[in-house]
This record gives structure tokens, C-alpha cells and sequence, in this order.
């Protein structure tokens, strides 16, 4: 849109594709309709009215993923504590593992 208001437009053959890069040619003027998005204010608006921080912090779904977090932190806690006062580094269970495997 900027570049439409300055008199850019970007090429129809992209030389490098469109992943990060654009080349643009000059147009003889600025675009008169450079404001793609008539509706975007309103539209923003109505959105950020809907999502608000309380609603974001009482919904249960952010809190679901909280014990995992504290399973995960706790492992590798315990993963470190082990290793710092020379225990076994692995954790019993892939221990047990590796001996059933290495049974005849």
C-alpha cells in the first residue's frame, strides 16, 4: 500500500520470487486508490473490542498447557541434579529400557 501511494507498483514477474523481496517499478504517479482496505478500522476495531486481556487471562485454555510446563521444568531439574551429583545422567526409565533391549 505505501509503495502504491509513493507511485510503486510491484512487478507481475517476480525475478526471485516472493518469499522476502519485491522489486518494484515506478509508476508515472501515485495510485489514486492506494488504500487497499477501506473496511481494515472498523474491522480492527470490532477485533481488539472482542479480544481483551481479562478474556485472554479467564480462558481455561491458557491454563491447560501449565502442569505440562511444570512436568517439563521438573524433569529436566531433575535431569541436572542427577547429573551434577554424578548419578546416572539418563532417567530410570530409559534406563530400564535400554537393559530390556540389551536382553537376550
Amino acid at each position: 500500500m505505501m509503495g502504491a501511494k509513493a507511485g510503486f507498483a510491484p512487478l507481475d514477474q517476480q525475478p526471485f520470487g516472493t518469499e522476502t523481496s519485491l522489486i518494484f517499478r515506478r509508476l508515472p504517479g501515485p495510485d489514486r486508490n492506494w488504500f487497499r482496505f477501506p473496511d481494515y478500522a472498523a474491522q480492527a476495531e470490532i477485533t481488539w473490542r472482542r479480544r481483551t486481556i481479562w478474556r485472554y487471562l479467564l480462558a481455561p485454555r491458557n491454563y491447560r498447557r501449565i502442569p505440562d510446563r511444570i512436568r517439563y521444568f521438573l524433569h529436566d531439574y531433575a535431569l541436572l541434579t542427577r547429573r551434577w551429583l554424578g548419578g546416572p545422567a539418563k532417567p530410570p526409565s530409559a534406563r530400564n529400557i535400554e537393559r530390556r533391549l540389551s536382553q537376550p
